[in-house]
């Protein structure tokens, strides 16, 4: 909690000074989870958008391992997201080992308003990362308090008005369920029963199946409903009154099948890992990145990938399944750690996702060194040139001719260096230089050379 009231802090420095006002009071927004394999879309609703402009928002995510076993979920805000402060921190669960909290922050100026007129908006996506044959993993909207389970935000809009804090309705929790007999993760979306912070299995799952507000498209959670008695709790929450065919059909047989199968070709295994390669064009922040053929993708995704904080930057998505190979244009003198993952589109236009590929570091070279100057003083000459951006240090050539004949005759160690002196020769009437980088093993990245000038 103190982190974001830095943020909102912050906030109140980005946004424009206005007269103050009387605030009214908060509506509720809808969260919205929208599960692709093992990969879940956040997003939110919001009426209030429709006439104030939200410029900072704090809501929270539970992600509960029931079944199986998970690697630290990841989150990645989505490109839309135009706050200057975008920030998710995974908190991990100390008593059970089987609980993360993702903690969401977004905060900006006035203009980077979160959400649009229509007061929807994409926030990002959950990446889990079940192993094993079998897993079971739910994921819901959570209170922001320690200790408070039920569903809220809090948001502050370009006005400048104190912290409002809202319910979060309408909302549910995605069940990624997989056995060792199938290819594919069963899903289903369940209404949110408020439980413990940080939920067991036992506190998500009995609840959860009773009141399924989509059955016909998870007829393994309304096949399994328990007699309504056991659970009136249940019969007041809003997803079953807006559902009333629920209790209408709570013994539903499964006939009505999951459309996953049809969406997913059996051809397509999500446990596939490409076999990536990466190599940098010399001289230039231009990379060639090659990986194998998933059978059955549709298409493949480029990401870079951070460790602190953990975070995937998608670079490049290609949508052809026979495409195993692309020229990346990245940042001048830059690291990367490259990764690339298969998916299969679904007759829905969601994605099913593969495994990632093992991580590929590479280090882009710098740019090219401009407005070389040169001159003799003496027995020497005095070269200087506009500095390079993020340099580790420069190497300087000399030659009797402007088209070859360079040797190396001084190393520059600084970055900062943008002026030196070089013995003069007989074979030094022509300059050049390059800058250079280091890479993660220490080894220089070089830069293309400038264009070369003669002394004067």
């Amino acid at each position: 909690m103190k982190k974001w009231i830095s943020y909102i802090l912050l906030s109140a420095l980005l946004i424009t000074a206005l007269p103050s006002f009387t605030a009214r009071a908060a509506v509720n927004c809808t969260g919205n989870l929208t599960d692709s394999g093992n990969n879940i879309d956040v997003a939110l609703s919001f009426p209030q958008a429709a006439e104030e402009n939200i410029t900072s928002l704090h809501f929270r995510l539970n992600v509960s391992i029931e079944n199986g076993k998970m690697d630290e979920p990841l989150f990645q805000f989505a490109s839309t997201v135009k706050s200057e402060v975008q920030d998710s921190k995974v908190i991990k669960n100390s008593t059970d080992n089987s609980s993360y909290v993702i903690d969401i922050i977004l905060s900006g100026k006035k203009d980077k308003i979160i959400f649009p007129q229509s007061g929807q908006a994409g926030i990002g996506m959950i990446s889990l990362r079940p192993y094993g044959d079998t897993y079971k993993i739910s994921v819901n909207f959570t209170g922001i308090k320690e200790g408070y389970t039920n569903p809220e935000a809090e948001y502050v809009t370009d006005n400048g008005q104190m912290v409002q804090t809202v319910a979060i309705t309408n909302t549910g929790t995605v069940i990624i369920d997989k056995n060792s007999t199938q290819q594919y993760p069963g899903n289903s979306y369940l209404p949110y029963i408020p439980g413990p912070a940080f939920p067991s299995a036992s506190a998500t799952v009995a609840p959860g199946v009773t009141a399924s507000p989509v059955p016909s498209s998870t007829p393994a959670a309304t096949a399994s409903l328990p007699p309504a008695s056991s659970t009136p709790s249940v019969t007041s929450a809003p997803e079953a009154t807006k559902t009333p065919e629920i209790t209408a059909t709570p013994s539903a047989p499964e006939t009505t099948q999951s459309p996953l199968p049809q969406e997913t070709p059996v051809s397509f295994d999500t446990q596939s890992k490409p076999s990536v390669s990466a190599s940098l064009i010399k001289g230039s922040r231009n990379v060639n990145i090659k990986w194998n053929l998933v059978e059955g993708a549709d298409g493949y995704i480029i990401y870079n990938y951070t460790k602190q904080p953990a975070k995937y930057k998608r670079l490049k998505t290609i949508a052809s399944p026979d495409k195993t190979s692309y020229k990346l244009k990245l940042d001048y003198a830059s690291s990367y750690s490259l990764r690339v993952r298969a998916f299969k589109t679904a007759d829905d236009g969601s994605r099913i996702f593969g495994k990632y590929s093992n991580i590929k570091k590479i280090t882009t070279a710098p740019a090219r060194a401009k407005k070389l100057k040169a001159r003799f003083s003496g027995n020497r000459a005095i070269l200087s040139w506009k500095k390079v951006k993020k340099a580790a240090g420069y190497q300087i050539y000399a030659g009797n001719k402007k088209g070859s004949g360079y040797s190396l005759v001084k190393t520059l160690k600084k970055g900062s260096a943008i002026k030196t002196k070089v013995k003069k020769g007989k074979k030094t009437s022509y300059f050049k230089i390059r800058a250079y980088v280091k890479n993660a093993n220490g080894k220089r990245v070089y830069g293309k050379f400038c264009t070369p000038v003669k002394a004067k």
